[in-house]
């Protein structure tokens, strides 16, 4: 935190002296060996109760001993992953949860038999790749790690031009029950060698392709892979539901929440509204109207962080389009604070809110302070989904902000592939509304703006018109501000 010892007593609040998500990161890091993550520090805040959870520790299986049990079980699926499930029944033949799909050509200097054996060694190296889905004796929904259930990638031998006419062909839909939830094909012709990637967004969230990606690349040189623990964080996450802080957290959100009538979403504008079953994916891409050391200085001079900065953009534009004051977004928290979640791929992501009474703020500064305690507070509760109970997928869903890091594979640089883009016949949007704010290679080529939304429930120029404001209202929070010699 840049404070001298003596400003700081055990009894401080880290956020409130002005910690954040990456600042508790940085902490953690320095914390690693004395068995503290940045969970901990979300979930304690003081030194005073960090130094207690150090004195309470005790001894217990380590992450490759429980990681080893847990993946010979079964576990029941998180609320995320039955949400997607409920929305995807919507549209059976669609890719609506096809998380990432990407198809490479790489010239003579990759070495294609080298870079196969790495595809196979890197996804065999995820338990989430692998796990079967599936309806158990009690018809509950539950996933196992089913190793052999990944079929071995091997070279396809084909003409360049055959490869060509396949290419629009290659993305459709997952099955999702009792099948692989991830498909990779290689190709070899006389002049290039090939890389198709398609996963379901059952078992993979988009905090997860740079680690899948950059494990390629280490199998390529032949380096280690780092072990996964995604079956380890599986069971944390249902051996929490029985425990007190599982209900101290929906209390909390209930009494944060709960008894105001939230705006979540602008108003649908299509008659089609009602016909929840006619899905069209419908979006806009626009380039940010600033870099990355624009937005480095309105960090610094608002004190916040750039996901903090895309909610309240949010935020001030759906007050601003519906013209009430009760504002309420969800934001995607990443999920990977554990011990076991910094190296692990997985659907791993939550939906958390934020609600804003906009009669009551201000100023600016307000709003965002607001805003970076309610990250903050629901990153700390988040063992509770306050969104999955009684949803309704399309019909009460929030409008979602999602920041979107490095999701452009910049980890095959080094073996300089061109991407060949990819037609979609099944396309179908997984959510009624979602703004993504994507960074790519740190900003280095700037930023975008991503609005994609039901086509059944708003016309384009809504959302159009809905965007502009969007990146208007982001532009002057990262650009207005003043200028410093």
């Amino acid at each position: 935190l840049h404070m001298d010892k003596e400003q700081i007593s055990i009894v401080d609040d880290f956020f409130n002296l002005g910690g954040d998500s990456l600042k508790s990161m940085v902490l953690a890091s320095k914390l690693k060996e004395k068995g503290l993550t940045s969970f901990d520090i979300y979930a304690y805040r003081t030194v005073e109760r960090l130094a207690d959870v150090l004195k309470k520790q005790k001894r217990e299986l380590s992450l490759d001993e429980r990681e080893e049990i847990e993946r010979g079980k079964r576990h029941k699926l998180t609320p995320m992953q039955i949400v997607m499930i409920d929305c995807q029944l919507a549209k059976v033949k669609s890719t609506m949860w096809n998380n990432m799909s990407y198809f490479f050509r790489f010239n003579k200097k990759t070495d294609p038999e080298r870079l196969c054996r790495a595809v196979n060694a890197a996804i065999r190296n995820h338990p989430a790749l692998a796990m079967k889905i599936y309806f158990d004796d009690d018809l509950e929904l539950v996933q196992k790690y089913t190793p052999q259930m990944l079929p071995e990638v091997k070279l396809e031998k084909m003409r360049d031009i055959e490869i060509a006419r396949l290419k629009d062909t290659l993305i459709r839909p997952f099955r999702m029950f009792n099948s692989p939830l991830l498909r990779v094909r290689m190709f070899l012709s006389e002049r290039y060698s090939y890389l198709f990637f398609d996963v379901h967004h059952l078992a993979m969230d988009g905090s997860s392709l740079g680690l899948l990606f950059d494990d390629i690349i280490r199998a390529y040189r032949g380096e280690p892979l780092k072990k996964d623990y995604y079956c380890s964080y599986l069971a944390s996450e249902m051996r929490m539901r029985h425990k007190a802080k599982y209900q101290e957290d929906r209390e909390y959100y209930l009494k944060q929440y709960g008894g105001y009538e939230w705006v979540m979403r602008p108003e649908p504008d299509l008659v089609e509204y009602d016909r929840v079953m006619v899905l069209v994916a419908d979006k806009k891409i626009v380039k940010l109207p600033f870099d990355a050391s624009d937005l480095k200085a309105a960090e610094k001079y608002r004190n916040t962080t750039r996901s903090v900065l895309a909610i309240a953009a949010a935020i001030l534009t759906l007050h601003e389009i519906s013209g009430k004051n009760d504002i309420m977004t969800n934001w995607i928290f990443n999920n990977r604070l554990g011990s076991f979640a910094s190296d692990s791929v997985g659907m791993m992501i939550k939906n958390l809110p934020v609600g804003i009474h906009m009669d009551q703020v201000h100023d600016l500064n307000e709003l965002i302070a607001q805003i970076k305690r309610q990250v903050a507070d629901g990153i700390t509760h988040s063992s509770y989904d306050y969104f999955f109970e009684g949803s309704s997928p399309y019909l009460s869903e929030p409008m979602e902000v999602n920041y979107q890091q490095n999701i452009d594979a910049g980890e095959f640089d080094e073996l300089h592939p061109f991407e060949l883009q990819m037609e979609n016949a099944y396309d179908a949007p997984g959510a009624a509304l979602e703004l993504e704010f994507v960074e790519n290679d740190d900003g280095k080529n700037g930023f975008e703006s991503e609005i994609e939304w039901a086509g059944n429930l708003y016309s384009r120029n809504k959302m159009l018109r809905f965007h502009a404001l969007y990146v208007e209202n982001f532009e002057k929070l990262v650009l207005d501000i003043p200028v410093t010699e």
